[in-house]
């Protein structure tokens, strides 16, 4: 029981959970809606998920820039800056968050994301009344269908506005709280929604469900902050040194974000412009896969980001490599494990089910998979240095876009895997391979020596007391009060 309640309260363990319940949304409400809706149930349906991808992105690039600048309030600094230098980066005075501090940023970030929901739900309001338009002829007939889509815009708002209580949550030590949060209200709106649905609530019955779950969780969220900034939970605010503090780390991984998103969406598009029936699918449920396990191997670094911002704030610049270092290698080690049993399993597994999708070539699958490892391991040092919100590897991701959108082009014109593989990762490790190692390595300051032995050390240390990196060390754990 011990154990249990530890890792309820692990970051780790509890992010972990939150992303292996995600796919519950994929593999069980999603059948259940396939044998249900009509058609144009279903053409709504998905088009609610694709509509505002971009808006939901650039929402969570907004919380991830605040959430840093939250942490570095938390740790008492006196100015949310990017870290140009970090022998220049501002002590925290005493040992005591800076709250004042910390309520401006949260209360700025609440109108940003405010001022952001407007466009959201514009855009919302139109795709959907054109979408199904289009679909029922302009026909008004079906008042429940029009009415989801007024529910799903209005959930578009909550779903915007509302990001601020988690980045807060998570800025001051409260991210095993939050991942609680996510994963009870997750699974519980799937089993329910399963439940309208079969019940005969249609997609209004769905939408709706979903609608009632995203509040619940941000209700719970709000419960869960820290009692300094309760009083000021429902506020808004406007700072402009805040904003002038925001506005270069935004812009900048907003450029990074966009190109990001262009390589991984242009991927299929190049597949499919080849014109082969049945040569794409191999490809992505490939890249898929390796995508889905390069997420899962990175929770141990990706669960400590909120602490390790607060830590550099304080200026142990070189402890954050060490733990960093320690919990990036295992990534590589479960990536390799994959690869190698999936070359043996995964096309079995495809012959039982019988599958019309025939599996990569053991050339292409390891080209993939050993490429995307590496692509992954060098992000992770990349996304322990922006921490520091000094975004500077924004250039390289568009170049690095620009020479995989070329080998993309390569590809579709020699009808091979082996280019398309080749630039999903190979632009990423010229442009950032020493780059972010180098820049990574910066946040150790003057005392660069001994880390990677420190780190290793540090590691089988955790494996050996049976918790791994599921174990937060004591003596850097900071309780929310």
């Amino acid at each position: 029981m011990a154990v249990i309640n530890k890792l309820l309260k692990s970051p780790t363990a509890t992010t972990f959970l939150t992303r292996a319940v995600s796919p519950l949304r994929i593999l069980i409400l999603t059948p259940v809606v396939l044998g249900t809706f009509s058609k144009v149930e279903l053409d709504v349906f998905f088009m609610f998920g694709s509509a505002l991808v971009f808006f939901t992105i650039f929402s969570a690039r907004l919380g991830d820039v605040f959430m840093r600048m939250l942490a570095y309030a938390f740790a008492g600094a006196e100015s949310l800056a990017p870290v140009t230098e970090l022998k220049k980066m501002e002590r925290p005075v005493g040992d005591s968050p800076n709250w004042q501090l910390f309520g401006s940023a949260y209360k700025t970030l609440g109108s940003l994301l405010a001022v952001a929901a407007l466009p959201s739900v514009l855009f919302a309001v139109a795709t959907f009344t054109w979408t199904i338009g289009t679909l029922t002829d302009w026909s008004f007939s079906d008042r429940w269908l029009w009415a989801a889509a007024g529910v799903g815009a209005l959930n578009s708002v909550i779903e915007i506005t509302f990001l601020r209580y988690r980045a807060a949550l998570v800025a001051a030590g409260g991210i095993a709280k939050a991942n609680l949060v996510e994963l009870f209200s997750a699974v519980l709106s799937v089993v329910v929604s399963c439940l309208v649905v079969l019940l005969g609530g249609g997609l209004f019955g769905l939408i709706t469900t979903q609608f009632v779950f995203n509040c619940l969780r941000r209700i719970l969220l709000i419960r869960e902050l820290p009692k300094p900034l309760r009083e000021d939970r429902w506020k808004f605010g406007w700072d402009q040194q805040i904003i002038s503090w925001a506005w270069s780390p935004l812009w900048k991984s907003l450029v990074s974000m966009t190109a990001g998103m262009g390589v991984e969406r242009s991927v299929g598009l190049f597949l499919v412009a080849v014109g082969r029936p049945g040569f794409a699918a191999p490809f992505l449920l490939a890249q898929s896969l390796i995508g889905t396990v390069s997420q899962l191997g990175s929770v141990p670094l990706q669960s400590q980001l909120p602490r390790f911002a607060t830590m550099l704030a304080k200026g142990e610049g070189r402890d954050v490599v060490v733990q960093s270092i320690a919990r990036i290698f295992p990534l590589p080690i479960v990536m390799f494990l994959f690869v190698g049993l999936g070359s043996f399993l995964l096309p079995w597994l495809l012959e039982l089910l019988d599958s019309s999708i025939s599996f990569l070539k053991p050339r292409d699958w390891f080209l993939l998979g050993i490429g995307l490892t590496l692509r992954r391991f060098v992000a992770s040092f990349a996304q322990v240095y922006v921490l520091t919100n000094n975004m500077v590897f924004y250039l390289r991701t568009v170049i690095a876009g620009v020479i995989a959108v070329g080998f993309f082009w390569w590809g579709s014109q020699t009808e091979s895997y082996t280019p398309f593989a080749l630039g999903l990762w190979l632009p990423t490790i010229i442009t950032m391979g020493f780059y972010s190692w180098r820049k990574f390595i910066e946040l150790a300051g003057e005392e660069k020596s001994h880390y990677w032995a420190e780190a290793l050390k540090a590691a089988k240390k955790d494996i050996k007391q049976g918790i791994g990196m599921f174990r937060t060390p004591a003596r850097l754990n900071r309780s929310v009060k």
